[in-house]
């Protein structure tokens, strides 16, 4: 997903786009964006104020995000890939800093309509999707384990036909 928002972002006309990543070996991958840090845990301090996060990875950085984000900015939360443990914690009084905003994108049912907009958004502006591999549906199975291990670089595609 991370690397599809550089794209989109810069698509939309964002002057600066900021990305992160846990390793090392992966900020090839996110050569599109104008800055990339290392996150080994958090963020905030080691970057400057930023008006607008998109959070991928859910609630365990979710408090760090909010924090390196200026007032009148806006994070919006995506990912739900790990801490959530967390939410139960979550104090939306006491953890969303003043004059920050905190919203939510949900993506598990778009309509056919909206599917459509997308795919038209990323020809029209020629946005590169990083395909990493494609499989077949008859190889689903390996497509699973090769997530799982994190050994494609980019988007796994599995076609059905």
């Amino acid at each position: 997903m991370g690397y599809a928002a550089i794209n989109i972002a810069k698509a939309f006309g964002c002057k600066k786009i900021i990305a992160t990543t846990h390793k090392e070996n992966k900020k090839n991958l996110l050569k599109n964006a104008d800055e990339i840090i290392i996150d080994e845990g958090k963020l905030e301090n080691k970057i400057e104020k930023v008006n607008k996060v998109l959070e991928l990875i859910g609630p365990k950085t979710l408090l760090d995000s909010l924090k390196c984000c200026d007032k009148k900015g806006i994070v919006c939360q995506t990912g739900i890939l790990g801490g959530l443990e967390e939410i139960n914690k979550f104090d939306p009084i006491k953890d969303i800093p003043n004059g920050v905003y905190l919203t939510w994108f949900f993506s598990n049912y778009p309509t056919q309509e909206i599917i459509d907009k997308i795919f038209g958004f990323i020809i029209e502006n020629k946005i590169d999707i990083n395909i990493g591999k494609v499989y077949n549906f008859s190889n689903i199975k390996e497509a699973i384990i090769a997530q799982d291990n994190h050994s494609v670089d980019g988007k796994i595609v599995v076609t059905l036909n």
